[in-house]
């Protein structure tokens, strides 16, 4: 049955899942406010019988199939959440869960089950849910964990955003799961903090995949000029997102009583790559698990010639590029956990 979720949390059930099968699904393109649903993370809901009733269904057209999202909430729209698609196999979906760490709730997304873990990391402004998708293609040989870092998706925002912050919310997030080695991937920031902690925890970390960032880092950011503050609708925050950064920060839009905003401030977020601005060779030279550095053809923060020098210089280190820009796994959802799974079986 397809449960649906109202503004004000009530539920209703309609109708039937005729193939009794559900998986997250790769990232696709929508089209007027009808948007494709990305493993199984809602990127538009639109009124099913009409506003007055504020029953929300999302659905999505993926290669002729439809596809059903049910356990859809506008507040928490990944929480108890599961897709329906035409022909797939059955995957679990990730399940959120917290833990407590010097004052602070952090959130993580788990896929669960007795296999290898793969820990990931997100980028700045984004949060664990942008895993999903991943989670789904690895879901029969890694247990995905995912966890939004702090001042992101659904953990608390803090103080300070230093490069021993985040290291030790790793650090803290191994000892709640009681991890005794798993593999690192991380996009951007996540990547910085994943080969830092391999740096520091060389006998925790199995295998190190870097998504889109170097060790030559700088305190720059793309504008945030107006994207702090509470909007008095959906539309006005997209608007003030604009058009090229929308698709990713989709996911870290909240309603509130008081309007739309932001998951993270934006404040944060300028600590955070002060923080991290810096020469990081030291770090990713002193180790030597199998690592993979992964491009975006059309990245704006990475140039082709600082990854492969990344390479030259590290032992046990491979390159793949792929189509797409910063945020690669999103951009080439088919072949991005397509190398990461064909590295993982040659090198974890």
């Amino acid at each position: 049955m397809l449960r649906l979720t109202t503004r004000r949390g009530s539920s209703l059930t309609i109708g039937a899942n005729p193939w009794n099968c559900h998986k997250p699904l790769p990232w696709g393109s929508g089209f007027g406010f009808l948007r494709t649903i990305v493993a199984g993370k809602l990127l538009r809901i639109f009124p099913l019988i009409g506003t007055t009733s504020g029953v929300y269904l999302a659905a999505a057209l993926v290669t002729n199939h439809l596809v059903w999202l049910s356990g859809v909430s506008v507040s928490n729209p990944f929480q108890n959440l599961s897709v329906y698609f035409a022909g797939a196999e059955l995957i679990p979906s990730m399940k959120r869960f917290t833990f407590q760490h010097e004052g602070l709730t952090f959130s993580y997304l788990d896929s669960g089950g007795e296999l290898p873990v793969l820990v990931a990391l997100h980028a700045h402004w984004m949060e664990a849910a942008t895993f999903c998708s991943l989670a789904g293609e690895l879901g029969s040989e890694w247990r995905v964990i995912a966890l939004d870092q702090r001042g992101h998706g659904h953990s608390d925002h803090a103080d300070s955003y230093t490069r021993e912050d985040y290291l030790s919310d790793l650090e803290a997030l191994f000892y709640h799961l009681g991890l005794e080695r798993a593999v690192l991937l991380g996009n951007s920031l996540g990547g910085v903090n994943a080969y830092e902690f391999a740096s520091r925890h060389p006998e925790k970390v199995l295998a190190l995949v870097i998504e889109d960032i170097g060790v030559e880092l700088f305190s720059d950011m793309p504008p945030m000029n107006g994207w702090g503050g509470t909007f008095a609708s959906e539309e006005e925050l997209e608007k003030q997102i604009g058009p090229r950064m929308l698709p990713y920060l989709r996911e870290s839009f909240r309603q509130t009583p008081d309007g739309w905003k932001l998951a993270f401030d934006p404040k944060d977020m300028i600590l955070s790559q002060a923080s991290l601005a810096g020469d990081h060779w030291a770090a990713w030279l002193s180790t030597n698990c199998p690592a993979l550095l992964i491009r975006g053809t059309d990245s704006r923060v990475t140039n082709a010639g600082h990854i492969a020098e990344m390479a030259m210089r590290r032992a046990n280190t491979q390159v793949c590029t792929l189509n797409g820009g910063h945020v690669v796994h999103r951009d080439d959802a088919i072949g991005f956990p397509e190398a990461v799974r064909l590295f993982l079986r040659s090198s974890a």
